[in-house]
C-alpha cells in the first residue's frame, strides 16, 4: 500500500530522530558513516520538504478562494448578460445586421474564451453606439446598467486571470516539493539499507526507525 506524503514524512522524521536518540542505533549507524553530520543531510532535506508542503498548502487554499470568486462573478455576468441579450434581441428584432454585429444572432458559444469575447463585443458595441442605446432605453435598459455590466465583466476577466496565475504557481510549487521529496526518499532508502545491515543482529531496533520487523 502506498503511503501518503504526510505518513512518509512522519516516518522519516521519527527515524532520523530516533537514530540520534537511541544510543544503540546511533553507535551502530556511526560504524557506516551515519554520524551527526550525515544525519543532518537528511534532516535538512526533511525541513525543505516540510517548507515546500506549507507553500503548496497555502496555494491550494488561495486557489480554492480564487475559484469560488471566479465562479461567483461568472455566474453574475452570465445571468445579467442573458437578460440583456434577450432584451436586445427583442429591441433589434428587425435589424438583422445589428444582431450579427452584437453577436446575438446565434446561440452563445460554450467555450469560455469565445463566450467572453462575445460578451465583451456586445457591451462595448452598445456603449459606443447611441442608436443601439436609444432602442434599449425603450425597454428600461439604460446606459448606467450597461456600464455597470462592463465593470463586472472586467472583474470577471481579472478573477479569471488571478485563478490561473495561482493555479500555475501552485503547480510549480508542487513540482518543486515533489523533486525535493524524491531526493529525501532516495537519501532515506540508503539510510534504511545501512540500518538493516548494521542492525541485522538486533532487528527489533528497526521498529524505532519506523520499520516493521517480521516476528
Amino acid at each position: 500500500m502506498n503511503k501518503s506524503l504526510n505518513e512518509k514524512l512522519l516516518m522519516y522524521e521519527t527515524a532520523l530522530h530516533n537514530a540520534e536518540l537511541v544510543n544503540a542505533i546511533k553507535l551502530s549507524m556511526e560504524n557506516s558513516g551515519y554520524n551527526e553530520a550525515k544525519l543532518d543531510e537528511g534532516k535538512i532535506l526533511l525541513k525543505e520538504v516540510k517548507e515546500r508542503c506549507n507553500i503548496v498548502t497555502d496555494f491550494e487554499k488561495n486557489l480554492r478562494i480564487a475559484s469560488l470568486a471566479y465562479k461567483k462573478v461568472k455566474q453574475q455576468v452570465n445571468l445579467t448578460y442573458n437578460r440583456h441579450r434577450a432584451i436586445t434581441k427583442v429591441a433589434m428584432d428587425t435589424n438583422k445586421p445589428a444582431l450579427k454585429i452584437l453577436r446575438i444572432d446565434k446561440n452563445p458559444p460554450k467555450q469560455f474564451a469565445s463566450w467572453l469575447e462575445n460578451v465583451s463585443v456586445f457591451y462595448q458595441t452598445i456603449a459606443k453606439d447611441n442608436g443601439y442605446q436609444k432602442k434599449l432605453d425603450q425597454f428600461n435598459l439604460y446606459k448606467d446598467e450597461i456600464e455597470k455590466s462592463m465593470a463586472t465583466l472586467e472583474k470577471l476577466k481579472k478573477s479569471y486571470e488571478s485563478y490561473y496565475k495561482i493555479k500555475g504557481l501552485k503547480e510549480d510549487s508542487t513540482k518543486n516539493r515533489n523533486e525535493i521529496m524524491d531526493k529525501l526518499s532516495h537519501w532515506m532508502n540508503h539510510f534504511y539499507i545501512i540500518a538493516r545491515l548494521e542492525l541485522k543482529d538486533r532487528p527489533q531496533l528497526l521498529e524505532s526507525l519506523h520499520k516493521t520487523v517480521k516476528s
